[in-house]
């Protein structure tokens, strides 16, 4: 089994964990329900107030990531089912 790498809140590398087992699928429609919940919290937090400047400030000091990469995510975040699930749906015959 290969190796599961994971970081930390500030990104920083944690020691790989062997998997053991196979892992297990969550089941497609409640992936695709959660995508869309995120997507909705995301549209939401971005409408509530908070601009989206203060926001990747407050993201970059609790993570120490660069703001250039939570811009990505949070672009990302915001099309997030239209790229993923809505697609995916309209590609099936």
């Amino acid at each position: 089994m290969p190796d599961v790498w994971r970081c930390s809140a500030r990104g920083e590398p944690v020691k790989p964990q062997e998997v053991q087992g196979p892992i297990e699928l969550p089941d497609p429609a409640q992936m695709a329900e959660s995508v869309r919940r995120i997507q909705d919290g995301t549209q939401k937090l971005l409408k509530a107030g908070l601009n989206r400047r203060a926001l990747l400030v407050l993201l970059k000091d609790s993570s120490g990531i660069s703001m250039a990469d939570i811009a990505k995510v949070l672009d990302s975040l915001s099309s997030l089912a239209a790229t993923y699930v809505d697609a995916r749906r309209k590609a099936q015959p």
